[in-house]
């Protein structure tokens, strides 16, 4: 709900009083952010809650690495049963070579969509406004002067 506001607020986006429509890299990117301040603000009440502990990371001494508690293992283990059931129920009906053909299928969609992200659309000029007759260049030539001629 909040994701769904904060996405319809930006899109709303207002600059110099008229309404600018976000791309969609924009809303991504804010998307992006949010999820990333949303997992700081988890990890940081796991960690006080004492389900993870955060480290030193000895290759960077800015970054800080989380480690799972022992006290976290059995609820670990609890939510890997939960997904097992879950695929097991996803996938009810359906022979395992075509479940796992499917799996390896997303697994492969999910890595070309990700190496996608470094790709920059070819840039192109705007074409300019095509004038049709002599008579446009005229007219909008005389409505120069006129603006300019009235002090």
């Amino acid at each position: 709900m909040i994701l769904d506001h904060v996405i319809g607020r930006a899109r709303r986006d207002r600059v110099g009083g008229c309404a600018k429509r976000m791309k969609t890299r924009g809303v991504a990117l804010i998307i992006a952010l949010i999820l990333v301040a949303l997992a700081a603000i988890l990890a940081t009440k796991l960690t006080f809650d004492g389900w993870l502990e955060r480290r030193s990371d000895p290759a960077d001494r800015r970054a800080r690495r989380l480690y799972l508690k022992p006290r976290s293992k059995p609820l670990l283990d609890d939510i890997w049963r939960l997904a097992d059931v879950t695929r097991g129920e996803a996938f009810a009906g359906i022979p395992r070579l075509q479940a796992e053909h499917f799996i390896a299928v997303l697994e492969k969609i999910h890595g070309n969509m990700g190496s996608l992200g470094s790709l920059q659309p070819p840039v192109s000029p705007v074409p300019p406004p095509k004038v049709r007759g002599s008579a446009a260049p005229k007219a909008a030539r005389t409505r120069r002067e006129r603006s300019h001629s009235n002090p």
